[in-house]
C-alpha cells in the first residue's frame, strides 16, 4: 500500500504547508488597526477555520476509506521498509532531543521556569525514545525498550499541552494558541495510539488518522514559534508523525480474495 501512503502523507504536509502561509497571514491579518486589539471577526479567522475542517474531514474520509484493507497488528506496523525510515525517524528524535537540551539551559527566560524545565527533560527523554524507537522498530527481542520508549513519547506529548495551557491561560486572544492545544491533542492521541502496538492494543485506523492529522497540526504551528526549542518541537512532531502515519498505511494489505 505505499501509494496510498504517500497519497494520504503528502495530502497532510502539503495542506499544511498551506495551513502554515495562512496562519502566517492571520497572524498579520487579526489585529485591528484602529485599536491594536484582535478581531475576533477577522475575515481571515474563517479561511483558517475552513482550512481546518476541510483538511481534517478529508483525513477523515480517506482514513475511513482505507478500513477495507487489512492492518498490521503487531509492533512491525510502525517498521519501516528501507534506510531511510531509520534516517526520518533518527533524524526527527535528534531534533527533539535537541531542542529539549536547549530549552532545559534555557527554561529560565521563559514563565513558570520550573515547568519548562520539566518539559525539557520530557522533550529531551522523548526524542532519545523516538530514536530507540526507530533503529530498533523490527526487533522482537527489544519489547520492553520500545514499551518505555513509547510511554516517554506521551509523557511529553501530555506535559507540552499541559505547559502550553499553562503559559496562555489568561490569553484573551484564543487564536493565538487554540491551534496549539489541537494539534497536541492529536499529536499525543496519535503518539498514544502508535503506543498501542507495543502493548498489543493496536488501533491502526485510529492511529493512521491521528498520525496525519497531528503532521497538518504541528506544521501550521509551527510558524507562531519563531526560532525557539518549541518550534523545533512541532516540526519534529510533524516528521515524526508524518513517518508513523506513513508506515502505518503503508503496511496495510489487500484483504485475500
Amino acid at each position: 500500500m505505499q501509494s496510498q501512503a504517500y497519497r494520504i502523507t503528502g495530502f497532510a504536509a502539503v495542506m499544511g504547508a498551506v495551513g502554515f502561509m495562512v496562519r502566517w497571514i492571520q497572524s498579520m491579518k487579526i489585529y485591528d488597526e484602529a485599536t491594536g486589539l484582535a478581531d475576533r471577526g477577522a475575515p481571515i479567522n474563517f479561511w483558517v477555520i475552513g482550512i481546518l475542517v476541510v483538511t481534517l474531514a478529508a483525513l477523515a474520509v480517506w482514513t475511513f476509506r482505507l478500513r477495507r484493507f487489512v492492518p498490521a497488528r503487531d509492533f512491525r506496523a510502525l517498521a519501516g521498509r528501507g534506510i531511510v525510515y531509520r534516517i526520518v525517524g533518527c533524524f526527527a528524535g535528534g531534533v527533539l532531543a535537541l531542542s529539549g537540551a536547549v530549552l532545559l539551559v534555557t527554561a529560565g527566560r521563559y514563565a513558570a521556569p520550573v515547568l519548562q524545565r520539566i518539559l525539557a527533560v520530557l522533550q529531551l527523554l522523548g526524542g532519545v525514545s523516538a530514536v530507540l524507537l526507530t533503529a530498533n522498530a523490527d526487533d522482537p527481542e527489544k519489547a520492553g525498550m520500545r514499551r518505555a520508549a513509547s510511554v516517554a513519547l506521551v509523557l511529553f506529548g501530555c506535559m507540552f499541552m499541559v505547559t502550553v495551557y499553562k503559559a496562555n491561560a489568561a490569553n484573551p486572544v484564543v487564536w493565538s494558541f487554540a491551534p496549539e492545544i489541537l494539534a497536541l491533542c492529536t499529536s499525543t492521541l496519535a503518539l498514544y495510539y502508535a503506543a498501542g502496538y507495543q502493548f498489543g492494543q493496536p488501533k491502526p485506523f485510529c492511529g493512521i488518522f491521528f498520525s496525519q492529522a497531528g503532521v497538518f497540526l504541528c506544521m501550521i504551528c509551527v510558524i507562531d514559534q519563531g526560532l525557539t526549542p518549541a518550534a523545533a518541537a512541532y516540526a519534529s512532531l510533524a516528521l515524526l508523525l508524518g513517518m508513523y502515519g506513513f508506515v502505518q498505511t503503508e503496511n496495510l494489505a489487500r484483504p485475500e480474495a
